[in-house]
């Protein structure tokens, strides 16, 4: 399936994508917080920077918004890709956060259905099994469940 997976890859991945992030801090900024719900067919991203001067607050600090990009994106379905492991699938939502020195530190979900903030057809997973396909005993209840309501 995959012919560029593997730990050597996923790392490769792991550090474009938080150098894509890294590149949005400006001056003043802390951090940068990447979240991403992801299916083969469609995904949705949240961009926070952490200032102390933000627009915004919440329980984590001040934080302003940013717009993702193309590259951003492809950078993400990237490191998706490879951390595909046959048969186990691969994760469904992920959040990275990158300093402003340039650590980085991922999370990723494999398991629990994404929080979407718009619906999302049943179609969206089944077209995921398709493109990264886990065997059954790998399968949460819930992705069995959109798997045959999309069928």
């Amino acid at each position: 399936m995959n012919d560029q997976g593997g730990l050597i890859a996923e790392r490769e991945s792991f550090n474009n994508l938080g150098k894509l992030l890294h590149g949005l801090l400006g001056p003043g900024d802390d951090r940068v917080e990447f979240t991403a719900n992801v299916t083969a067919s469609t995904n949705e991203q949240h961009i926070y920077i952490y200032n102390p001067d933000g627009r915004f607050s919440s329980p984590k600090g001040a934080f302003n918004d940013a717009d993702g990009s193309f590259e951003l994106s492809q950078a993400m379905k990237e490191l998706r890709r490879a951390a595909y492991k046959p048969g186990s699938g691969t994760w469904f939502s992920m959040n990275m956060v990158v300093t402003s020195k340039g650590s980085a530190t991922a999370e990723y979900n494999y398991d629990d259905e994404p929080q979407w903030d718009f619906p999302v057809a049943s179609a969206a997973y089944v077209h995921d099994q398709e493109k990264f396909p886990r065997d059954e005993n790998h399968m949460p209840t819930w992705l069995k469940q959109k798997l045959q309501e999309g069928h």
